[in-house]
Order: C-alpha cells, then structure tokens, then sequence
C-alpha cells in the first residue's frame, strides 16, 4: 500500500512484493509511473490504485488489513 505522493523506484517496490502481490496506490505521484513488465509477466504482479474512502472506510481496510496479516 503506497500512501505517499513522492516518484518512487517502482522497479525497486516491484522486487520486495511476493508472488503475485498487488501495489496499491493511494496517493498521486506527480509523474507517470516507471516501472518493467517482467514482474507483471513473470511473477504475476499487479498494480492498481484506489481513491481514499472516509475515515470510518479507512477503519475498517486498516482493521481487516491487520486481522489477515
């Protein structure tokens, strides 16, 4: 889960996801992501983002987020 607005090393952020991990942007990097194909390909990775819900939504992706590890 990527909260910041900063441009990152997204090839870097890609290596430390599991296999078939997701990288979910929540925050608007001010320039296009940069980022290889081979872990979409190779190891199933994704990338998908999302618009930031309430504070009470946010509760509760947070709870369920720790209550599934």
């Amino acid at each position: 889960l990527v909260t910041t607005h900063a441009n990152l090393d997204w090839d870097a952020w890609m290596k430390v996801l599991a296999l078939e991990g997701t990288l979910c942007l929540v925050g608007v990097p001010s320039q296009p992501l940069k980022l290889g194909v081979d872990p979409l390909l190779d190891e199933q990775k994704r990338v998908t983002g999302s618009v930031v819900g309430s504070p009470a939504a946010m509760r509760r992706m947070l709870s369920l987020a720790a209550a599934e590890g």
